[in-house]
């Protein structure tokens, strides 16, 4: 046997990400789904003898199910099960889980079809690129044909009228079926009832179609040792920049490929349902535009892989071999976004104006206060490749909750109208049981029942806080805040993470590094930096979704002194009209636009945050209105001043009161708020993204040789960081207040401002307070876990 190549120089150049977002859905204290994505995992060669159950049709299938439970996709993404065989048994459903199809056979075996090499047409082989029923002559009963789509027939007869194709399938699992028997996995009850064994139904998903939607029943997935109920499909957005092509052909499309942990790439069923299009670069996994969409707790791997249009009309699949082409994400537990690292580094490099490796994570050159000494651990290669010593990484993926920590009050067990521990008074002694939580809309205080007697909450596991739709966890100071998270039961049942799925950090609170972060704006052509900055400002909060900086302006009217405001206006449940507490709900719609780049919600309004970010005071120690920085993190880089004095408000690093003597502290008055972008009142003429705190405009004069002068951005300036990008926000040291407790007191820095702060909140917005004796009924919190490159499996 002989045969020609032509081989044809193709070259595909992958140039990396620019966007992952992956948000987990949003649900309430009762773990009910506040919303849902709609999936149909249409069966892909359960109709009309073998054919794919898709049209771009609308209405209801006319195909003819060759089995009970095949699904069937119209083109308006309706979705439809076959309650028996034929073509007028559909039903209609919506569901939004995922729903494993079955291979069909009696044996419960799956068969490959292996086609006869020489009993078709006279001694040829009994095979065609054609999909459906063969158009061949077997030459014998018994011929075994195999058509383009890898669907086997066999011939009852000599001739070419008597092809039967096969009645199993080869769609994706073997289990389920012997139960259920059903050609998907569709049950009408829990599949422990159904009799389904999580070991031997492991990946599979499972649908209990009896199942109200709300009541946590109805979507389950299989992780060979438990059966694991979950809210719903969830959404993956990711966006590449636009691949180069070197060669003779041109991209006409992409194809976008999806694998768990354990497991190889597909190639040959890539997850999207129709060809991206030549013109997109960037793709939403979901159940619209994927057969079988991501679900929560989850770890996927990615690939996009172009299609070549060569000069003779013929197609070409492509792959690079960029070692970024792969990508890993996380699809989150409910209630949490997940935040890639090379998009938190890529995000902040690029406002610093530093060239990002994207082979190394897309860290960047950096230094200055929380850089990364890259001449040891992981980055030896890296360090040894640059010369470049110190870095600006994020080191770890984030989990972050997507919303404010809340107060989870107990629904029943208290002597209210509908028994649950919430009034607009503080609890009486004779009110619920021990473990029970109550909350005082009077006072925003959370309180939790221990030995008959009310105290406020401290470091209670808590994981129910940590959802929509409650009041915001507020009053509390910043040392039991952090308390507070260490606290919380971490995620354990994370498909592609170690050691069962538990991570190896728990909760954590953030730090101002942190918090920067993760409330980044998504600027782009459509929304800009004047767009951002309207919506912090919170105003006509009632007739659009901003951030609540403004008092809850607009929907005041939903405030009442009621122990529980109507249905109609349960946004208000934080606060009493007599109170002015104005803080809405958690997860509120009124604010879901006051959404980060990575989908973490209220960042910026409702509530201030703390983090575990410390300043002290320096009171009497000759600089009496100054504060310094004790846990920003430097490297050791000796010729930044940086490393040798931290970042410390001196009239050299940190800016202080327009200092008028020749002493150089900053000892002319006390610093009240000002505008960040304010370059004259307190000599802050710079600004360091990484912390989001100003310089002194005196750095530049007198560090002139700062290895950091790179990294630091000239307030005002295009080549800096422009003045619009600063969206009026403030900072509020409350010098005063420090002065009163004295020298040497410990301060946090509180973030994001909350539902009084108005022009002041945004990204960089802060507060410096009192960490052993502030409560406030505008400051809470929320919580965070690192998750390591060391937890995933591969």
């Amino acid at each position: 046997m002989s045969f020609s190549i032509e081989v044809k120089a193709q070259s595909i150049i992958h140039n990396g990400w620019a966007k992952i977002k992956s948000v987990g859905i949003k649900t309430n204290k009762f773990s009910q789904a506040l919303e849902t994505n709609n999936a149909c995992s249409y069966s892909l060669d359960m109709c009309d003898g073998g054919s794919v159950c898709k049209s771009s049709a609308t209405g209801t299938p006319t195909a003819s199910a060759d089995h009970a439970g095949a699904i069937y996709r119209m083109g308006d993404g309706s979705c439809f099960y076959a309650t028996a065989k034929g073509s007028s048994n559909w039903v209609s459903f919506a569901p939004f889980c995922n729903i494993s199809t079955v291979s069909k056979k009696d044996a419960n075996t799956e068969v490959s079809c292996t086609y006869s090499t020489n009993l078709c047409d006279t001694g040829s082989a009994c095979t065609s690129a054609v999909a459906g029923t063969p158009t061949a002559s077997a030459d014998a009963a018994g011929a075994v044909f195999r058509d383009g789509n890898g669907a086997c027939y066999i011939a009852s007869a000599a001739g070419t009228g008597n092809w039967v194709q096969q009645t199993y399938l080869s769609d994706e699992t073997n289990t389920c079926d012997t139960d259920l028997e059903y050609a998907s996995c569709i049950g009408d009850d829990t599949p422990a009832v159904k009799g389904l064994a999580a070991a031997s139904n492991e990946g599979v998903f499972y649908y209990n179609s009896k199942s109200t939607a709300l009541d946590s029943q109805r979507c389950w997935y299989s992780d060979g040792a438990t059966w694991n109920t979950y809210s719903s499909t969830t959404q993956i957005d990711f966006t590449w920049n636009a691949f180069t092509v070197s060669g003779t052909g041109s991209i006409s499309g992409y194809n976008i490929f999806r694998r768990k942990a354990g497991e190889s790439f597909d190639y040959q069923n890539p997850i999207n349902i129709d060809t991206v299009a030549s013109t997109a670069t960037s793709y939403s996994d979901n159940g619209t535009n994927s057969r079988v969409a991501p679900s929560p707790n989850i770890v996927y791997f990615y690939e996009v892989r172009p299609v070549l249009t060569l000069p003779d009309s013929s197609t070409l699949e492509v792959s690079t071999n960029a070692a970024i082409k792969n990508v890993r994400i996380m699809s989150p537990p409910d209630n949490m976004i997940f935040a890639h690292r090379w998009m938190v580094n890529k995000t902040i490099c690029d406002l610093m104006g530093s060239s990002t490796y994207q082979d190394y994570n897309y860290i960047c050159a950096y230094i200055g206060p929380e850089d990364t000494d890259s001449t040891a651990g992981d980055y030896s290669t890296f360090n040894a490749s640059t010369g470049i010593s110190t870095v600006y990484d994020i080191g770890a993926d984030l989990l972050v909750n997507r919303f404010e920590q809340g107060c989870p009050y107990s629904s029943s067990g208290c002597s209210t109208t509908d028994g649950s521990c919430i009034g607009n008074v503080a609890p009486s002694a004779a009110e619920g049981s021990n473990g029970d939580i109550y909350y005082d809309r009077s006072s925003a205080t959370c309180s939790v029942k221990t030995a008959g007697v009310w105290t406020a909450i401290s470091n209670e596991d808590l994981a129910i806080s940590q959802v929509a739709h409650l009041p915001p966890l507020v009053n509390i100071s910043a040392a039991n805040a952090t308390n507070f998270c260490t606290a919380q039961t971490k995620p354990s049942t994370i498909d592609g993470i170690i050691s069962g799925g538990t991570l190896t950090n728990g909760y954590e609170l953030p730090s101002r590094k942190d918090q920067v972060v993760y409330s980044q704006w998504e600027i782009t052509s459509s929304f800009n930096d004047g767009n951002a900055q309207d919506t912090e400002l919170g105003t006509n909060l009632n007739s659009s979704s901003k951030c609540n900086t403004a008092s809850a302006n607009g929907i005041d009217f939903g405030y009442t002194d009621n122990a529980l405001p109507d249905s109609t206006t349960f946004y208000s449940l934080p606060g009493t009209a007599s109170s002015s507490i104005r803080s809405v709900y958690t997860g509120s719609t009124q604010t879901e636009d006051c959404s980060s780049l990575f989908g973490v919600q209220d960042s910026i309004g409702n509530v201030a945050e703390w983090t575990s970010t410390t300043i002290t005071y320096d009171g009497a120690s000759g600089s009496p209105d100054s504060f310094s920085s004790t846990n920003f993190n430097t490297s050791n880089d000796a010729s930044s001043y940086f490393w040798a004095n931290n970042f410390t408000f001196d009239n050299i690093t940190g800016p202080c009161f327009d200092d008028t003597d020749v002493d150089t502290n900053c000892d002319d008055g006390s610093m009240a708020s000002w505008l960040i972008e304010d370059t004259v009142t307190y000599n802050a003429g710079d600004f360091l993204v990484t912390i989001g705190m100003p310089v002194s405009s005196q750095f530049r004069s007198v560090q002139t040789s700062d290895s950091s002068l790179p990294y630091v951005l000239d307030i005002g300036s295009t080549g800096g960081i422009p003045s619009d990008k600063l969206h009026d926000d403030t900072i509020e040291t409350n010098m005063t207040t420090f002065n009163t407790d004295g020298a040497g007191t410990v301060g946090r820095i509180a973030t994001g401002g909350g539902y009084s702060t108005g022009t002041g909140s945004g990204t960089y917005s802060m507060e410096f307070l009192n960490q052993s004796t502030v409560t406030r009924d505008d400051v809470g919190l929320r919580c965070l876990i690192r998750v390591p490159y060391s937890d995933y499996v591969e």
